[in-house]
């Protein structure tokens, strides 16, 4: 077999035409070709061309991967997708059981508006406290022990605990200095100190309040509640029952506060009240002072 040393063009032309001329690296015969201009362009072009295609189709191949890669990802998300599906309809046809159960229950309870569960069970809870502030009041006995011979009971007489000790940094009714009613008492104290209901009742609101911070309401019957504003900590939940001198929260600074405080406020059919009177039995009126 020849192998092809040197391709190189003729010097001269034929007729028009290109002379190419093969010579072996060794002795051998020198092969002599023939090729027209034409011929030759169109070759060039030809193998131009082809390397154009071959580039080409390995660019289009490329993306055809990349796109076949994407697809099967988008059939295994689709898949999950459907799964996730599946299994939500399958929890929302077990929700939906569970609440025809619920309405045969209250049903058979007697309760024939449904939508009105949780206020038929606070209206419970707040008559079972009435229950109990009247059965108290009937016996005609202070809860702190003194008799009330003579009087009919105060409404706040169902208070029968100290919420926290201390001295009062601000009093009830005082303005500030935007002239706004201060509704309760402020007693002074350190972070973390015991708060405690001052009655028997249900907590009606455990949770954050722009003012008072971390706030505790208590509902004691006969529309009577307590409020317990800027606590660090809360230890009860709303529909929790809590028996007078139950911790309830801790004392803090949240909310609009500028130094660690229980803001107790005593409310009738929500009209603030003056808590000294109550404080005052506690304190046998001088035991907590204005501060």
């Amino acid at each position: 077999m020849k192998d092809v040393g040197e391709t190189k063009r003729s010097t001269g032309r034929d007729n028009g035409e290109y002379s190419i001329l093969v010579t072996p690296p060794g002795p051998g015969r020198v092969l002599r070709f023939r090729v027209k201009p034409w011929v030759l362009r169109a070759g060039v072009l030809g193998a131009a061309f082809t390397v154009s295609i071959i580039i080409l189709a390995t660019i289009l191949y490329g993306r055809i991967m990349a796109q076949a890669q994407a697809a099967v990802g988008l059939r295994t998300e689709v898949g999950s997708l459907r799964k996730q599906l599946t299994k939500m309809e399958e929890l929302q046809a077990e929700l939906s059981h569970l609440d025809g159960l619920r309405k045969e229950i209250f049903l058979l309870a007697g309760i024939p508006d449904t939508s009105r569960a949780e206020e038929v069970l606070a209206e419970h809870a707040e008559h079972t406290v009435n229950m109990q502030v009247n059965a108290q009041a009937s016996r005609f006995e202070d809860p702190v022990g003194q008799p009330l011979v003579g009087r009919i009971p105060k409404p706040y007489d169902a208070l029968v605990e100290l919420p926290v000790n201390g001295p009062i940094s601000r009093g009830f009714a005082e303005t500030s200095g935007r002239g706004d009613p201060h509704e309760g008492v402020d007693i002074a104290g350190s972070i973390g100190s015991k708060i405690v209901a001052a009655g028997s009742g249900t907590v009606l609101r455990a949770g954050e309040d722009k003012v008072f911070g971390l706030i505790v309401v208590l509902g004691h019957g006969n529309g009577l509640s307590t409020v317990y504003g800027h606590n660090s900590k809360i230890v009860v939940s709303v529909g929790d029952w809590v028996e007078a001198g139950q911790t309830i929260s801790e004392m803090g600074s949240t909310g609009l506060s500028s130094a660690p405080h229980l803001h107790f406020e005593v409310r009738q059919d929500g009209k603030a009240l003056d808590p000294g009177e109550i404080l005052a039995r506690f304190s046998g009126g001088n035991g907590l002072s204005d501060g």
